[in-house]
């Protein structure tokens, strides 16, 4: 079967990720137009399995909540999704980059839960602080009191299912 761009971005990102819901493949992928269709195409010629709500590739891997927890934080940041993103180095999720002051900046994504603050600190000392910015995604606003990130930093927080950022501590609002 041939592929269009559109389907082998979607098969890339569900081979490289692990199996997604379909309403976040359709923002990765930048394609509204047709995508419903794309979907079934993939799925009648078994490229894809869909499991409960998720489509996965044949080794039927879905992705982590940290993974869809990133790629959701990544889609508030840069709407439409960046074209150039990948899977983060510990600590972070994932990476992505993003034209911001007129220079090109790294944004990594780290889901940060209670209890591995010092894994966290740890993991990102040293990290080059030039163009590059670190989102935390955080449960509570109690954990990044004890993180300690070299660079320029922004909180994320779920609250009634819509993420709000905060600067250092401070509402950016």
């Amino acid at each position: 079967m041939l592929l269009t761009k559109n389907q082998k971005k979607l098969l890339a990102i569900v081979r490289e990720y692990g199996g997604m819901k379909a309403d976040m493949l359709k923002k990765l992928c930048g394609e509204p137009y047709g995508f419903d269709v794309m979907l079934r195409q993939l799925t009648v010629n078994r490229m894809l399995f869909k499991m409960g709500e998720y489509y996965c590739d044949d080794c039927k891997m879905i992705c982590g909540r940290d993974t869809e927890t990133a790629f959701e934080v990544m889609l508030a940041v840069a709407d439409p999704p960046p074209e150039i993103y990948c899977r983060g180095q510990p600590p972070f999720e994932l990476t992505f980059f993003k034209d911001r002051k007129d220079r090109l900046y790294r944004y990594d994504i780290c889901v940060a839960h209670s209890g591995r603050e010092a894994v966290i600190n740890a993991l990102s000392e040293g990290i080059d602080q030039q163009c590059r910015v670190v989102i935390l995604a955080v449960d509570s606003l109690r954990i990044c009191e004890y993180i300690r990130i070299p660079c320029e930093k922004y909180i994320c927080l779920k609250e009634n299912g819509e993420y709000r950022f905060y600067k250092g501590g401070k509402s950016d609002d």
